[in-house]
C-alpha cells in the first residue's frame, strides 16, 4: 500500500510540476529570457539531478555507462535530437501562443 501512495504522489508532483512547465516559461519569456536560455537550464538543472540521483542509487551502474563511450554517444544524441529539440520546439510553441 505505502508503494501505491509513493506512486500516486509522485504522480500529482509529476503532473503539478508539468504544469507549471509552460505557464513559468511563459513569464519569463515575456520578462525577455530567451526559449535558449530556458532550455538549455531546464535540461542541465534537471540532469544534475538525475544524475546526482542515479549516482546516490545505482552508482556502480552509472559509472559502467560513463565508462562506455557507445553509450555516452547515443545518450549525447538522444539529448541533442530528443530532448533539446523537443523543449525547444514546446517552449517556441508557448512563446508564439
Amino acid at each position: 500500500m505505502a508503494e501505491k501512495r509513493l506512486g500516486t504522489l509522485i504522480t500529482l508532483i509529476a503532473g503539478i510540476a508539468w504544469g507549471l512547465s509552460g505557464v513559468s516559461g511563459q513569464y519569463l519569456m515575456s520578462r525577455g529570457v530567451s526559449v535558449d536560455m530556458i532550455t538549455s537550464l531546464r535540461l542541465l538543472v534537471s540532469g544534475f539531478f538525475l544524475v546526482g540521483l542515479a549516482y546516490a542509487t545505482a552508482k556502480e551502474q552509472l559509472l559502467m555507462v560513463l565508462k562506455n563511450r557507445k553509450a555516452l554517444l547515443g545518450i549525447f544524441i538522444f539529448a541533442m535530437l530528443g530532448l533539446f529539440l523537443n523543449q525547444t520546439a514546446y517552449l517556441q510553441a508557448v512563446y508564439h501562443t
